[in-house]
C-alpha cells in the first residue's frame, strides 16, 4: 500500500505544544508537507522555551529559599543572643533572691553569752558578693518568727557586719559584710531554747544595693542551760 502527501497530518491534527510526534503519526515513504515539519519544529521550540522558563522559575524559587534560610539563620542567631542576654541577666539577679543559713550557739554552765553566725547566699549556695540587709527574729517557738517574739535570747553586739537596729531585743535589722556574712553575740539570762530565723527587711534598706528578698531560711536553735 502506498501513501501520498495527502495522507500526511495537517497542522490542525498536531498539538502546538507537543514534542516530536509519535512514530505512528509519521507516514512511511511519503513526502511530508511543509506544515507538518514546521508544526513539529514549532512544538519542539515551544517545549524548549517552556523548559527554560521552568528552569528560571525554579532558580528563582531556590534563590528565595536560600534567602529564607539566611533570614531564619539570622533569626536563630538573634534568639541565641537574646538567650545569652537573659542568662547574663539571670546570673546578675541571682543574689536578689537569697538563702540564709543561721548558726546559733547558746551558753552553758550558767553562761549568758551566746554567738550568732549568718551567711547570706544565692539560691545555689554561693555567698553573695555584697552587703545585704535582712531582718532577724528570736522566738521560743520554731517557725514563729515575728509572730511570736518571745523569750529573753537577745541580739547583741556585732563582730562582723552591722547591727542596724535591735540591740538587746528579740527582733533585729542587720547588714552583712561584703561577703554576705554577719556575726554577733547573743545574750540570754534564762535557761531556755530559742529559735533564730531570718526574713526580708520589712522596712527596706539604706540603699538599693543592700536590698534582697529572703526566700529560703531554716531556723536554727540555741540552748542556754545552767
Amino acid at each position: 500500500m502506498s501513501y501520498t502527501t495527502a495522507d500526511a497530518p495537517t497542522s490542525a491534527q498536531i498539538r502546538k505544544n507537543s514534542a516530536i510526534p509519535h512514530a505512528s503519526q509519521i507516514p512511511n515513504d511519503s513526502t511530508l508537507t511543509g506544515d507538518f515539519v514546521d508544526d513539529a519544529l514549532n512544538g519542539m521550540s515551544t517545549d524548549v522555551v517552556a523548559a527554560e522558563a521552568d528552569i528560571v522559575t525554579n532558580a528563582a524559587g531556590i534563590a528565595t529559599n536560600v534567602t529564607n534560610i539566611g533570614t531564619n539563620t539570622s533569626g536563630i542567631a538573634t534568639n541565641v543572643t537574646a538567650i545569652g542576654l537573659n542568662t547574663t541577666a539571670t546570673a546578675a539577679d541571682n543574689d536578689d533572691f537569697v538563702r540564709v543559713v543561721i548558726t546559733a550557739v547558746g551558753g552553758s554552765g550558767g553562761a549568758t553569752a551566746g554567738t550568732l553566725s549568718v551567711q547570706v547566699s544565692d539560691r545555689a549556695g554561693v555567698a553573695v558578693a555584697r552587703a545585704v540587709t535582712i531582718a532577724m527574729d528570736s522566738s521560743l517557738t520554731q517557725f514563729a518568727g515575728p509572730l511570736a517574739a518571745t523569750g529573753t535570747a537577745f541580739f547583741d553586739t556585732a563582730t562582723t557586719g552591722t547591727l542596724v537596729l535591735g540591740s538587746g531585743a528579740l527582733t533585729a535589722l542587720i547588714t552583712t559584710d561584703a561577703t554576705g556574712l554577719y556575726e554577733s553575740a547573743l545574750a540570754d539570762a534564762a535557761d531556755e531554747t530559742s529559735w533564730f530565723s531570718a526574713r526580708t527587711a520589712p522596712g527596706g534598706s539604706a540603699s538599693n544595693d543592700a536590698g534582697c528578698v529572703v526566700v529560703e531560711c531554716v531556723p536554727d536553735d540555741a540552748t542556754w542551760a545552767a
